[in-house]
């Protein structure tokens, strides 16, 4: 996620530096120099709220639905073997009464293989989600970065910048409603792939 939001900064940093060459070159272009001999630069500014559009957009919320089914169910799957683990932990503990030294350190040994074991699949759990959870969460940021492209091009725009990098700007300068329904439109949804494979 660090690695789409540097991405993002990166493409805004890139538009203001097209905005600001571009434009001087359109300025000149046009003969637009001013009486000082200033050149006069024309830049048409928009802000959006990058998290904004993530957080309501359909794709997102359908991808923490299925992140939250995922979850759920490995949950449950590794609930259930602690349950397993918690009884064999209370078998052994009453054969140690039963067995004979040796034969208990090879029960014990069985079983604490058993728990690292499944200590060892709770932490690739957590990870292949975060791994699936990323994947998805990456398609929706390319779609968000080409409906920032869209909105340039189309509508003439120079200069974008996120809103968390403004201290203040118009309400109609805001493009999240813009980006955002056009994120819904061209990404309704994202398949997150099955974490447990």
């Amino acid at each position: 996620m660090k690695l789409v939001a540097r991405t993002l900064s990166l493409f805004i940093v890139f538009v203001v530096t097209a905005a600001i060459f571009s434009g001087t070159a359109f300025a000149q272009g046009a003969g637009g120099a001013s009486s000082g001999g200033a050149e006069q630069v024309f830049i048409k500014v928009g802000i959006i709220d990058i998290d904004g559009v993530r957080a309501n957009s359909k794709a997102v919320q359908d991808i923490h639905k299925q992140i939250t089914k995922y979850r759920d169910q490995i949950q449950s799957s590794i609930q259930k073997e602690e349950k397993e683990l918690r009884k064999a932990n209370d078998e052994l503990a009453r054969q140690r009464t039963i067995l004979s030294p040796d034969a208990f350190e090879v029960e014990r040994a069985k079983f604490e293989k058993r728990f690292a074991e499944l200590q060892k699949r709770v932490q690739q759990s957590k990870q292949s989600l975060a791994k699936v959870q990323a994947e998805a969460n990456e398609k929706v940021d390319k779609v968000i970065l080409e409906a920032i492209q869209k909105i340039i091009v189309d509508e003439g725009y120079t200069l974008i910048l996120k809103k968390s990098a403004t201290v203040a700007s118009a309400s109609a300068l805001d493009l999240t409603g813009d980006i955002l329904a056009i994120l819904d439109k061209e990404l309704p949804s994202v398949k997150v792939s099955d974490p447990t494979k």
